[in-house]
Formats: structure tokens, C-alpha cells, sequence
């Protein structure tokens, strides 16, 4: 196999692995801010919030296929950290 190939499948499994324990930890707190919501009787959903996080997160980029991917990476981390919140 092309040693440039394998070298940048390298380094993208090394990035994979550092993503998965973030995300990990993000899903934990997730689990602890929905427990919150819950004693303080708040919606489990907040669409202020979400549009916030989207904006702080995709102003850091100006190509609008990056914007685009980072919304739907988030759309689908926003939609497990609901579920994980409603248990």
C-alpha cells in the first residue's frame, strides 16, 4: 500500500481515538446535565442552546462545506445527548 496513504490513515485512526474519549466525556456530562434538568424541572430540549454551540463552533471555520459538516456531526451529537437525557 502507498506509504503516504497509510501514513494519513494513520494519522486520522490517532484523531479517532482522541475524538471517541471526548465524546465519551461529552455523553457523560450529558447524562449529568440531564439529571439537572430534571430536579430543576427545565425542558430536556433548549434550541437557544444548540443554536449557540452551532454558531460559537461553525463561525470558527469560513468554508461553507465545513460549516455544513460540523452542523450535521452536532445535529446528531445534540440528538444522542437528548435521549441519553430523557433516561
Amino acid at each position: 500500500m502507498n506509504t503516504r496513504l497509510t501514513a494519513l490513515r494513520n494519522k486520522i485512526d490517532h484523531i479517532d481515538n482522541k475524538l471517541v474519549e471526548l465524546i465519551l466525556q461529552r455523553l457523560a456530562l450529558s447524562r449529568q446535565i440531564g439529571v439537572l434538568k430534571q430536579e430543576l424541572s427545565l425542558p430536556i430540549d433548549d434550541p437557544l442552546r444548540e443554536k449557540a454551540v452551532l454558531n460559537r463552533l461553525t463561525n470558527r471555520t469560513e468554508k461553507v462545506k465545513s460549516r455544513q459538516a460540523l452542523e450535521n456531526i452536532y445535529s446528531s451529537i445534540f440528538h444522542t445527548s437528548k435521549q441519553l437525557q430523557q433516561k
